[in-house]
Order: structure tokens, then C-alpha cells, then sequence
């Protein structure tokens, strides 16, 4: 089995698409945004008001991306907050993108997203959700985490290429973004607002 999947994840608003589209130019992949291939594709499930967004039936969304990979003779960029629902065999590196909680809750509240749902996506960044759900389906050998806070895409995509052209992976450092609020003592401010819009009807 050929890996040529390259895995593009992180929480909404990390830059995933920006630096997938980039990355795909450089590298001639073909580029495959999630959110979009399930719509284009008809592959919905159903819709979630209370988060605002749509079901993919997973079955199907995994039959049309293996065809999708089976078919192309490029490398394929598969990106979104769930990529890691593309089989561990075709993979050939997964990069977790990762922005400080501040930060994060700029970018999604400029979306004009509510509370509850900003600060939802805040604290899955805070619980390291995007990157355990790719250890626990990868492995970490083949895991690269990448802290995109500040950086230009460029930079990024720049960081994204070393390291698949020297893959290394003994040296990764885990972001502790628990550790940094501490630091900056604004830990207990994220927990109180999570807490409190979760609790709202």
C-alpha cells in the first residue's frame, strides 16, 4: 500500500486550508478540503443546530476518499478537523497545526462564531484533542506537531516541507498549552468562560 496522503489537521481557525492550498501548489498534490468534499460530494449525514454544522456519514466519506487515493498518481493533502479519518496505511505524515487559546479565540470570534461554540473549539485546543486523536490513530512516529501561532504561512509550509524531507520524529516536544495560560495566568479565565457557556442554554 502506497502512503502518499499527506494529513493536514488541527481545530478550526489553525490555518489548515490556507497552508494546504500552499502546500499542494509546491508539491503538485492534489488537495482535499473535507468540509467541502463532503458537500460537493453529497455525503452528509445529518445537521447539527446546536453546533451549526454537518454529519458526514462516515462510511461514505471514507469509500470516496479511497477512490479518490486510488486514483490519483500524486501525493494527496487531506485536510480538516477530522483528516484522520483517512486509513493509517496510505498515510505518509500527519502535521497537527496548533495556535495558542488567545489567539484561537480571536480568529473564531471573528467568524462571527457564538461564545459556546468559540469557546468549545478553545478548550479542544486546551485538551490537545486534534493531536491525541492522531496519536491514538497513527502513531506518533508519524505525527508532527507544528505551533503556528505568529507565523506566516509561508513559514509554516516552509516547516511543513523540512520535515518531510528529513522526517524526524525523536525529538518531538508536545505543546502544553495548560502550562503556558499557567504561565500567563490567564488558566483559570478559560476554564470559568468554557464552563459557564457550556452551561447556558
Amino acid at each position: 500500500m502506497e502512503e502518499k496522503v499527506i494529513i493536514i489537521q488541527g481545530c478550526p481557525g489553525t490555518g489548515k486550508t490556507s497552508i494546504s492550498r500552499k502546500l499542494s501548489e509546491i508539491l503538485n498534490a492534489l488537495h482535499i478540503d473535507l468540509s467541502k468534499f463532503v458537500i460537493e460530494e453529497n455525503l452528509i449525514e445529518s445537521n447539527d443546530p446546536e453546533r451549526n454544522s454537518l454529519v458526514p456519514n462516515n462510511d461514505l466519506l471514507i469509500n470516496k476518499l479511497l477512490q479518490k487515493i486510488n486514483e490519483s498518481k500524486n501525493l494527496i493533502i487531506v485536510e480538516g478537523h477530522y483528516a484522520d479519518i483517512v486509513p493509517p496505511q496510505y498515510v505518509l505524515q500527519a502535521f497537527v497545526l496548533r495556535l495558542h487559546p488567545r489567539k484561537l479565540e480571536m480568529v473564531l470570534k471573528q467568524r462571527g462564531w457564538d461564545d459556546k461554540k468559540v469557546y468549545e473549539n478553545v478548550m479542544a485546543e486546551l485538551l490537545d484533542t486534534c493531536l491525541i486523536n492522531v496519536i491514538e490513530r497513527y502513531g506518533s512516529e508519524k505525527i508532527v506537531e507544528i505551533d503556528v501561532t505568529n507565523k506566516e504561512i509561508d513559514d509554516v509550509v516552509n516547516e511543513i516541507l523540512k520535515k518531510l524531507s528529513i522526517p524526524d520524529s525523536s525529538n518531538q516536544k508536545y505543546i502544553n498549552w495548560f502550562e503556558t495560560l499557567e504561565k500567563e495566568g490567564v488558566l483559570n479565565e478559560y476554564l470559568l468562560k468554557f464552563s459557564t457557556t457550556q452551561s447556558q442554554k
